[in-house]
């Protein structure tokens, strides 16, 4: 028995206008628009994580969102905090990244850097809010949060 080729099959007993057809379904240009501006989102993610700098950068001047989040809430900044990685913290810093955002786990960028050590991360992050709050605004829940935390991490230093 000889295979059957999809050339040589035919429905006879059916019009030709009645026949299904099969069309492959084009993706939209919006959709590929989205998809490209989610993979440069996350782009900037691990180059943070990575600590290449100049990258980040690069993805920043290409319009990437410098406060995207993963599913765990946790942006450039954390990540950069995170590694210890100052260069990129200074990139994402002058391009307003937000330095009060809390992760899953309730850490933001600064609780990061004090728990890993870094501690110019935590003297830059320091820095940057104390200036924002003499810019004007009310000290936000995070940032009392956060100071509270550090007054009691220090209370600990100094009893231990």
């Amino acid at each position: 028995m000889e295979p059957v080729l999809e050339a040589d099959w035919e429905i006879p007993d059916i019009a030709p206008s009645l026949r299904p057809t099969i069309q492959r379904r084009k993706s939209s240009r919006i959709s590929s628009l989205m998809f490209k501006a989610f993979s440069k989102d996350k782009k900037i993610l691990e180059a943070a994580s990575d600590g290449d700098a100049n990258k980040v950068e690069r993805l920043i001047s290409l319009g990437t969102n410098v406060n995207v989040r993963d599913r765990w809430g946790w942006t450039a900044m954390s990540m950069a905090a995170y590694g210890g990685h100052v260069e990129v913290a200074r990139v994402l810093i002058s391009h307003k990244a937000q330095l009060d955002n809390v992760d899953v786990d309730q850490e933001t960028p600064l609780i990061l850097a004090r728990n890993r050590g870094h501690r110019a991360l935590v003297m830059m992050i320091e820095e940057e809010n104390d200036k924002e709050s003499h810019r004007g605004g009310l000290p936000t829940a995070t940032k009392i949060r956060d100071k509270i935390r550090r007054n009691n991490m220090l209370d600990r230093k100094s009893v231990v």
